[in-house]
């Protein structure tokens, strides 16, 4: 397998059903190279099976010869774009592919503070309480993930008062994700205040759109050395 690339998107790493949003880019990827597979039998015959077996079994019945790093491109590509479309059903949310810290590809869901919070309140509204625990329920299935919550605020008022909001607002997130049932050990929260705008402050809509709350989402330690041993399906 290559190096680590978009390691989170590995079956084991989704955070949706794992097995069916794979088999679904089996499907996609073989479809690429001219190859029609029927899904059903994809997802009861290669379960557990890693990519580059799929591609060589494939590949002998078939009787062609693939680019495995052409097709492990396509499959992740389409891994990505399912996972994106399974979570941008949640309310509130915008669900976007990103790179982490570690250059490593990642998921980052921010959520509109328009939704979880009354203006300059920290407590959950009960739309925002839904979309978490629809969130949770995706997280359950990923367990070899890390969790940062970062909380955002517009220019408005002091830098301790802002700081202080959203923190409270990151901490309130992760805290009703304990109560469905994710581990606080897997979370980090951080408040930013108003240092990372998306938008103009100098506006009413722009100091809306600054009003935050992001979470990401990327591989644990567990998950790395697991991809490093070549563990992961």
């Amino acid at each position: 397998m290559s190096q680590i690339e978009a390691v989170f998107f590995d079956c084991d790493g989704t955070l949706v059903d794992s097995e069916v949003i794979c088999s679904r880019a089996y499907v996609t990827m073989f479809q690429e190279f001219g190859i029609t597979l029927d899904p059903e039998e994809v997802f009861k015959r290669f379960q557990g099976v890693k990519l580059y077996e799929i591609i060589d079994i494939v590949s002998l019945e078939h009787g062609v010869t693939l680019a495995k790093t052409e097709a492990e491109h396509v499959y992740r590509a389409e891994v990505a774009r399912l996972f994106d479309s399974e979570l941008e059903a949640i309310e509130g949310a915008k669900v976007e592919t990103v790179q982490d810290a570690n250059n490593l590809q990642a998921i980052k869901v921010t959520f509109d503070n328009g939704i979880l919070f009354a203006t300059n309140k920290s407590e959950l509204s009960p739309a925002s309480r839904e979309a978490l625990i629809k969130f949770a329920n995706s997280l359950k299935n990923s367990p070899d993930t890390d969790v940062t919550i970062y909380g955002h605020t517009d220019n408005t008022g002091s830098r301790a008062v802002n700081e202080r909001i959203s923190k409270e607002r990151a901490d309130a997130v992760a805290n009703y994700l304990v109560s469905q049932g994710i581990s606080r050990s897997r979370m980090t929260t951080e408040g930013l205040a108003f240092d990372q705008p998306v938008a103009d402050n100098s506006t009413a809509s722009g100091r809306a759109q600054n009003r935050r709350v992001e979470v990401y989402i990327t591989a644990n330690a567990d998950m790395i050395r697991k991809a490093q041993n070549g563990q992961l399906n």
